[in-house]
């Protein structure tokens, strides 16, 4: 599994934890009045228990919410660690890259001083074909 598709599963555990967590506590809210009703109830009909409904639902809560906020810490410890891995390889791709341009900077501007002196080398070859022209058609005149 390459780094994208892992990024893209924590993604969705994370975007499930986020869910089930604003579910749990939509029904958290429900079932503590579900409880409170319990509890009147079971305290009028029978002697008082020694835990109430309330303290254990309280506290199953408790656990769960424990036990799917460490579910969601790992899934975002595992997906800042994917995007940190991801940032470090863009940053070691981005170094390569500048590298190869800095290479291919120093490679043109090579070309570009060779062929500066190619062009120096056409125009002294033309000025001694001008200068041989020149003596070629004084000798003709010379000679004529």
């Amino acid at each position: 599994m390459d780094r994208n598709e892992k990024l893209e599963k924590a993604r969705k555990k994370l975007h499930r934890y986020q869910k089930k967590r604003i579910n749990s506590e939509l029904h958290s809210n429900i079932s503590e009045d579900d409880s409170r009703s319990l509890r009147s109830h079971s305290n009028s009909a029978v002697n008082s228990p020694l835990v109430s409904p309330r303290t254990l639902s309280r506290q199953s809560l408790r656990l769960n919410n424990s036990k799917e906020e460490n579910v969601a810490k790992n899934t975002e410890q595992q997906t800042i660690q994917l995007l940190i891995e991801e940032k470090s390889d863009l940053i070691t791709e981005r170094e390569k890259l500048l590298f190869q341009i800095e290479q291919l900077k120093f490679e043109k501007k090579k070309q570009d001083d060779k062929l500066n002196e190619y062009l120096e080398q056409i125009k002294k070859y033309e000025e001694k074909e001008n200068e041989f022209n020149k003596l070629s058609e004084v000798i003709i005149k010379h000679f004529k």
